[in-house]
């Protein structure tokens, strides 16, 4: 992702922007799985999700970039995905990520710790609701639900689904 910030600048392509994220991943000894990026005007956006085959457009000073991105290290894959403005953000993007997005994150990350439930982490996450946003998409989807049609291999855990390490893995 710091490579990704670090390359959003005008006349920048969506193609380099993903290059530049995957070859950081890679140079660190991970591995790439999927690197999607999709810029839009944050004044007048018209993309709603990136594009998973980047195209030549350039960034533009007053741009957002939807992103998301998963990577494999040692093992574990994570995936992350943070708007990435282009210039300073509107005022519509500031106060959103302000009320909603940041409060969201902090009393999530306060709920991951040992001896919490996966509910208590949904419901840390209910910050964005109570703040007057609709929720677009569910979250930590997979951590806890059986997948919709049987996959070869997967299995449900029976253990408690309270959190015993010092850090959260989030898993299908």
């Amino acid at each position: 992702m710091g490579a990704l910030v670090e390359r959003a600048k005008p006349g920048v392509t969506e193609r380099q922007l993903a290059a530049s994220a995957n070859f950081a991943i890679a140079d660190g000894g991970g591995y790439p799985h999927f690197c999607i990026v999709g810029p839009t005007s944050m004044a007048n956006p018209a993309n709603i999700f990136g594009n998973p085959n980047p195209s030549d457009r350039p960034l533009e000073e007053g741009d957002i970039i939807n992103n998301e991105m998963a990577a494999g290290y040692g093992g574990v894959t994570v995936q992350i995905g943070n708007p990435v403005c282009v210039g300073e953000p509107i005022e519509a993007a500031r106060r959103l990520w302000e009320e909603a997005v940041l409060p969201s994150a902090r009393a999530i990350e306060e709920a991951l710790v040992p001896g919490k439930t996966l509910e208590d982490v949904r419901q840390a996450g209910r910050v964005i609701l109570e703040n007057g946003y609709p929720a677009a998409r569910p979250f930590a989807t997979g951590s806890t639900s059986p997948p919709p049609l049987p996959i070869s291999g997967w299995r449900r855990s029976t253990g408690p689904t309270t959190s015993r390490r010092s850090r959260p893995v989030w898993s299908s």
